[in-house]
C-alpha cells in the first residue's frame, strides 16, 4: 500500500519542481495536479469525481 502513496508522492514532487523551475504555467501546474490528487481519492476514499476545473474558477 505503501507503494501507491510514494508513486503519488513523487508525482507531486515532480510537478510542484517543474512548476517552481517554470517548466509549466500555473494552469498546467492546477490541472496535472487536480487529476493527481483527483487519483489519490478515488484510490484511497474510494470517491470517483468528476469535478470540471472551471468549477473552480471565479
Amino acid at each position: 500500500m505503501t507503494t501507491g502513496i510514494d508513486s503519488y508522492a513523487a508525482q507531486l514532487r515532480k510537478l510542484t519542481e517543474d512548476y517552481y523551475n517554470q517548466l509549466i504555467s500555473m494552469q498546467d501546474y492546477r490541472q496535472q495536479r487536480k487529476q493527481i490528487l483527483d487519483e489519490i481519492d478515488a484510490e484511497f476514499n474510494h470517491n470517483s469525481r468528476n469535478v470540471s476545473e472551471k468549477d473552480f474558477v471565479s
